[in-house]
């Protein structure tokens, strides 16, 4: 939860009290009076001291509009013994509802021409209905102040409280008693929903949160729609618009609000990331099934006017939206709801066919049936309806699949290939080729940042499988991690592990887990011991491991398990020194010559900036040149960073490809870190772009770079990977610098800052520009980032 600031508890200081209140009424009105409905319009007299005239009953089908004495055109006088002189159409509703007693008439006196005489009123009343709005109330009201405290981005957590807490306040009626109260009411119910609709739209605009950092601009527009408001008033009492013009025009906004949230929601969708628009896809889930009882009220209604009860039960499936709409927000991986909505979508066709088939052939069929078997033909019809029903499941076996290759195809893609990666690892020969074979596959599917299969060594676990950026540590064997691995045979995710904080895990386990990125960890077991583990990072797309993707990932570690035990003991130590001899390349064991003092240093909790630089588009270039022209660049690229990062202080960790990772403020301790990472972070920002036109001046513009820096702490000194110590600093300050770095792309700049950066370094950062709120890939909150670009031939 994000902290409070003073307009976020203004806010509910304010909001609640009246709320509760609102509350509390409704219930009373709702147990004493059941909310009657008045089944009739009347009009304000042009003579302000005139009296109300009747121009509309409602039709018979759907209230008990018996009404004596009482005709269209009648001038009405009195409300029991109130005087409606000078009254209008909220102040006889208002009278009405005062005089209401539960189960009997409202006598009413009219003027009819010069002619006078007394009327019953029949209102309907239906206390238990108006039960049914309360879940709606509350489930809107609850999600709002969620939603406040835990929207990362203020103002648009400000936005959705404010819409939720109007919206649900549209259902808390509480007309009745004085006519004080009603007229607190109409003023509560015209505010609400001149507020609500508005908020609504704005809250579509900005959802998912993640895009109010890309466009932190306030559309007035929404407001427009605060005209539902009049609108709703002069449908209900005819004021201040005649109901036959507010009635289309009601409508007509309606329709325009609709058109204005589906583009909203279709284009903000299309702008965002994969976690996003899994956001987006569970409020369009909910609104879906939200959609499908009141779809079928409203039809079952139009042909059976008589039933219109079942459009006011149907929306108690409201509360499914803002259901969806806290998913989204907190638990958006709480299922997978690609699954979810493919399921939805297969079994909705699935109805519509069985619909069809129940009100038009299974009719025929039965009745025919039941003349050759001389069977009662309701017997028949259910038969046939419950084989309909029982083909139903073979049918969406068959059908969702089909719905994943069109709509869902990287998942089904994923499915597909993690399917023949089971049988293909029957096929493996050496437990070389098995962990191989498992770990390219796994890459190229899921396609994560980081990914390391880790075997035991001895007394440590060590990687026998890399791909991506970072040194992979090794784990000591009696570790906490390992122990906690060990004791399972289900995948542990990044949910799982981060909740072992604390005792359960030492600094260095957390640390390294955080370097790594590891989403998911999966433990592969021999017999009753742990005898290796995958790591997974995060998806490269930004999307989640799903829940179904876990699910897979468990197939696949228990088939590693079941495929270890055909080799023994010697195969399987004989490999992994094979395989040792292999990673050693992404170990840089040079790095303890970049440190002043020679002897071992104690890995430990220090307080660091940690830069990273990376040439973007090297890729591109390396695979249409000549491996001396690729080589000549890099040891020019490496010495000039070399060089520029010890002039201030720093200390390269390692050199991975066209990638470099350098931390200031350790092994020694360095008073101005961050000004020095800074002021070699801008040197590197003119140098190396210099140096790139003058080696490749062909494809300068194909080449540009990337610096990002972080600051904070990070676990740094000699860390056991593989078979050997090496120098490193790990952690989620180091996590954070490299995905500033990737940051630089989409903010179109060489350099990017956290804020911890920016404050402490100085002068040096004063022309960085601020970014508020920008989501970072990989981080739950958005965060201030300062951003910088060299100018001209600076």
């Amino acid at each position: 939860m994000r902290p409070l600031g003073r307009l976020d508890k203004a806010l509910l200081v304010f909001v609640l009290p009246v709320w509760l209140v609102c509350f509390a009424l409704h219930v009373k009105q709702a147990r004493t009076t059941g909310l009657p409905v008045i089944p009739m319009y009347v009009s304000a007299s042009e003579d302000p001291n005139g009296h109300p005239r009747v121009v509309r009953f409602w039709p018979s089908s759907l209230f008990d509009t018996r009404t004596t004495g009482l005709e269209v055109g009648d001038e009405l006088t009195h409300v029991g013994e109130l005087a409606l002189e000078g009254v209008g159409p909220v102040g006889f509703v208002a009278r009405v509802h005062q005089v209401y007693q539960p189960g009997e008439p409202v006598s009413i006196a009219y003027r009819r021409g010069d002619e006078t005489g007394a009327g019953e009123l029949h209102l309907e009343a239906r206390p238990d209905l108006w039960w049914w709005y309360l879940p709606l109330a509350v489930s809107w009201a609850a999600t709002g102040v969620l939603l406040l405290l835990r929207v990362p981005v203020a103002r648009v957590g400000r936005v959705f409280f404010g819409a939720s807490a109007s919206f649900s306040l549209v259902y808390l009626r509480f007309y009745g008693g004085p006519v004080e109260q009603t007229y607190a009411w109409i003023g509560v119910y015209a505010l609400s929903t001149a507020i609500a609709f508005p908020l609504l739209l704005q809250a579509a605009l900005w959802f998912p949160p993640e895009l109010v950092g890309r466009d932190p601009r306030i559309s007035t527009w929404p407001w427009v729609f605060a005209l539902t408001s009049p609108l709703v008033l002069s449908f209900s009492f005819g004021v201040p618009l005649p109901r036959a013009v507010a009635s289309p025009l009601q409508f007509l906004v309606a329709g325009a609000f609709v058109v204005a949230g589906v583009g909203a929601v279709t284009r903000n969708y299309r702008r965002a990331r994969p976690i996003g628009r899994r956001q987006v896809k569970w409020v369009l889930y909910g609104v879906y099934l939200t959609s499908l009882p009141v779809g079928a009220a409203v039809v079952t209604a139009l042909l059976r006017p008589e039933h219109w009860i079942l459009l006011e039960v149907a929306t108690i499936s409201g509360v499914i939206v803002p259901v969806c709409i806290w998913i989204s927000i907190a638990r958006y991986n709480l299922f997978d709801i690609d699954r979810l909505m493919s399921a939805t979508a297969s079994y909705s066709a699935l109805s519509v066919v069985f619909l069809a088939f129940a009100f038009t052939v299974i009719p025929r069929v039965a009745e025919a049936a039941s003349d050759a078997l001389r069977l009662d033909p309701v017997v028949g019809q259910v038969g046939f309806a419950l084989i309909l029903a029982t083909a139903a499941i073979p049918a969406h076996r068959r059908l969702r699949p089909r719905i994943d290759r069109v709509f869902f195809r990287e998942r089904y893609a994923l499915e597909q290939g993690l399917q023949q990666l089971l049988e293909e690892l029957s096929s493996c020969e050496d437990p070389r080729e098995l962990f191989n074979r498992a770990g390219e596959s796994l890459d190229r599917l899921l396609r994560p940042e980081n990914a390391a299969i880790y075997g035991r060594a001895g007394d440590a676990f060590v990687p026998v499988f890399v791909r991506g950026r970072g040194i992979p540590p090794a784990f000591e064997s009696q570790g906490p991690l390992i122990a906690a691995l060990a004791a399972r045979t289900r995948p542990l995710t990044a949910e799982g592990w981060s909740r072992r904080r604390g005792a359960e895990l030492s600094p260095f386990d957390r640390a390294a887990l955080e370097t790594l990125g590891a989403e998911v960890v999966l433990p592969i077991r021999m017999e009753a011991r742990l005898a290796a583990f995958i790591c997974l990072g995060a998806k490269r797309s930004g999307d989640v491991h799903t829940p179904t993707d876990v699910a897979l990932l468990a197939a696949v570690a228990g088939r590693l398990s079941s495929e270890l035990r055909r080799f023994d003991e010697a195969d399987v130590s004989r490999n992994k020194r094979e395989m040792y001899e292999r990673i050693r390349r992404y170990v840089p064991g040079a790095v303890a010559t970049e440190l002043e003092s020679g002897d071992p240093l104690e890995a430990r909790e220090v307080e660091v900036s940690v830069l990273f630089v990376d040439i973007r588009g090297y890729t591109r270039y390396s695979e249409s040149r000549e491996p001396h022209e690729v080589f000549s660049l890099l040891n020019r690229y490496t010495e000039a960073v070399s060089e520029i990062v010890r002039k201030y202080g720093g200390t390269i960790v390692e050199f991975n490809g066209d990638g470099m990772m350098a931390v200031f403020g350790a092994p020694q301790a360095l008073a101005n870190r961050e000004h020095a990472s800074v002021r070699a972070g801008t040197e590197l920002a003119i140098a190396v772009p210099r140096l790139l036109a003058q080696q490749a001046p062909a494809v300068t513009e194909a080449l540009a770079i990337g610096i990002g820096i972080a600051s904070g702490p990070a676990f740094v000194g000699s860390i056991r990977s593989v078979d050997r110590l090496i120098w490193s600093a790990v952690g989620t300050t180091t996590n954070r610098a490299a995905r500033l770095q990737a940051l630089t792309e989409e903010l179109d700049a060489v350099i990017v800052l956290d804020a911890v950066t920016r404050q402490a370094a100085g002068p040096p950062a004063a022309p960085f520009a601020l970014h508020e709120e920008t989501w970072i890939r990989g981080l739950s909150t958005p965060e201030d980032v300062y951003s910088w670009s060299p100018v001209g031939d600076a």
